[in-house]
């Protein structure tokens, strides 16, 4: 999540920063996919629930008019456009996928490029954080999860029942 998300959510909910990050996300490591390179950077994710994600209930999203900016942006977002199985998986992760107004080929591009600058703005950030979120986001932190049953462990799960063929 970037730091303008959780000001926007939190503001939403009438919390304080701190108050959101404690109770709604994870400190976590993740993996930044460019055209030619990729990175690992510290970030903060959205915890999840039974139902997914904390704040989907009933498949609605209860932070609809204020979500994240990749929520906002799903699924054409790099991971899930680059790769085919990404694309199928996320679209079971979120029932949102599918049900919105149909994007040109142009919206699609604006979206990407939109991500990418985000992206790029938030790694200088870190990096000139000495890659430590607790700078970031003016607060402590608790040390980053780096393997979790997660998004990435279900994306390999569901490769591995759903790419049986492939050696």
């Amino acid at each position: 999540m970037y730091p303008s998300d959780i000001i926007r959510i939190a503001r939403y909910l009438d919390i304080s920063q701190k108050t959101f990050i404690k109770k709604y996300t994870l400190h976590v490591l993740e993996i930044y996919i460019f055209i030619d390179s990729c990175q690992v950077v510290p970030n903060l994710k959205l915890m999840r629930n039974e139902e997914g994600c904390v704040f989907l209930a009933a498949d609605k999203c209860k932070i609809h008019h204020v979500k994240p900016f990749v929520c906002r942006n799903t699924p054409f977002v790099q991971q899930i456009i680059r790769m085919r199985n990404f694309w199928d998986f996320f679209t079971k992760q979120c029932p949102g996928i599918g049900s919105g107004r149909e994007y040109s080929q142009e919206d699609i591009k604006k979206l990407l490029l939109e991500e990418e600058h985000a992206e790029e703005k938030f790694i200088a950030l870190v990096n000139r954080n000495d890659r430590d979120l607790s700078k970031v986001f003016e607060q402590s932190l608790p040390p980053p999860i780096v393997f979790k049953k997660s998004y990435t462990q279900a994306f390999i799960d569901y490769l591995k029942e759903n790419m049986r063929d492939i050696t």
